[in-house]
């Protein structure tokens, strides 16, 4: 994809209109054959000059949601927040033809900070969205740690809206995604905080990986995620057919995860390893499964720990 960032007025300008027509082939002569079931989506020209192009067909029953259109409706859902759109940065990320786009705003400085690791966190809005039906249209609501340089969601989703493309998005519907969510920041940023206070045995995470982290994402996930915690660097396994554990399996060391901790010391660090492999999944849908599951593994861990917080 192609990211284009900036103030929100001027990054919108790079975004492709789309319209609808008729699904139809040239036939012979000046005949044209029309499939009366199915309807083309076509990229409008963004420059004189530029020729329209075709991304796809939906069906008939198929709602069309343009992506300038989303990004009014977010832009519309900051303003009813009172929040200063000139201090929202934006971010958008567009296939080669426009056809799928991810929004991303980020919110202002006062909405971070830090849980005790020097680290700022912060809020982010973000949308993907599809024009020829190729996924689903989704906003979510989430804290990210800066330092890490993919932007990782933390702790819980504060809001999964997800919709097909067969009834509109109304404003109302984004709205919600922010009032819902800005009601919940201080009850997340303390849970944040106890995260960083909450001291973890090794000998425990050890069991954990090998039980409950395995049991919810396979060995090759578990292996991973412990040598992150260990090493702070990802891993692949080496010998694939090899048994046992995910503890027990031979590994070797890849890029650094940012931001990783290690070995890690509290809940917090620990955390990182797991929401840097939820954001590894190349699939949208199973990347926020895996970010469910990594919060709901982490209270697992939690209620493993037998040492006292730090002070």
């Amino acid at each position: 994809m192609t990211y284009y960032e900036g103030p929100i007025d001027e990054v919108r300008t790079k975004v492709p209109g789309f319209a609808r027509q008729t699904y139809s082939v040239d036939g012979p002569g000046n005949y044209r054959c029309i499939n009366s079931r199915y309807d083309s989506i076509i990229r409008i020209p963004l420059v004189p000059g530029e020729n329209p192009i075709p991304v796809g067909i939906v069906s008939k029953s198929y709602s069309l949601l343009p992506h300038r259109a989303l990004v009014q409706i977010a832009l519309e859902s900051i303003r009813a927040t009172k929040i200063d759109e000139s201090e929202v940065l934006a971010e958008i990320g567009l296939t080669e033809f426009g056809e799928r786009m991810i929004l991303r705003l980020y919110f202002p400085k006062s909405y971070e900070f830090d849980p005790g690791d020097g680290h700022p966190i912060g809020l982010r809005l973000e949308c993907f969205n599809s024009v020829e039906g190729s996924c689903r249209l989704v906003a979510m609501l989430g804290w990210i740690r800066f330092i890490c340089s993919n932007g990782v969601f933390l702790g819980k989703i504060k809001f999964n809206f997800r919709k097909i493309h067969n009834v509109h998005l109304k404003k109302e519907d984004m709205s919600s995604v922010l009032t819902n969510g800005l009601k919940t920041i201080e009850s997340e940023r303390e849970c944040f905080r106890r995260w960083y206070q909450t001291v973890v045995d090794p000998r425990r995470v050890v069991a954990w990986i090998d039980r409950e982290v395995r049991v919810a994402w396979g060995v090759k996930a578990a292996a991973r995620a412990l040598h992150i915690i260990r090493t702070g660097r990802d891993a692949a396994l080496t010998r694939p057919f090899e048994k046992g554990l995910p503890s027990e399996r031979t590994v070797q060391g890849a890029q650094a995860v940012p931001g990783a901790c290690a070995p890690a010391q509290n809940l917090f660090h620990v955390s990182q390893a797991l929401f840097w492999l939820a954001n590894e999944r190349r699939e949208l849908e199973e990347r926020l499964e895996w970010e469910v599951l990594a919060y709901e593994l982490l209270g697992k861990l939690h209620a493993r720990r037998k040492v006292p917080r730090t002070q």
